[in-house]
């Protein structure tokens, strides 16, 4: 099994989107303003535990089709047998 992964930044102060070809692991960070200390994960807020780990980091599972990458996020496809 061969995967592959893209990364897509959206600098701009818009949504953009793109057509992925086949189902997908998703890591999208996005953050409420550019310069902020809050930084979301497919949508969940990241912070340390209250043992000072980091929390598990996982995929999202999206499906092929149109994906919409919100203004000042980054967005990291995984895909296999592409």
């Amino acid at each position: 099994m061969i995967s592959k992964g893209v990364l897509i930044v959206n600098p701009t102060g818009a949504d953009h989107s793109v057509i992925i070809p086949s189902n997908a692991d998703q890591h999208m960070l996005t953050a409420d303003e550019l310069e902020t200390k809050k930084i979301q994960l497919n949508g969940e807020t990241l912070k340390l535990k209250s043992n000072g780990t980091q929390p598990a980091i996982s995929g999202k599972k999206i499906q092929a089709g149109e994906v919409t990458i919100p203004p000042h996020s980054i967005l990291f496809l995984s895909f296999k047998n592409i």
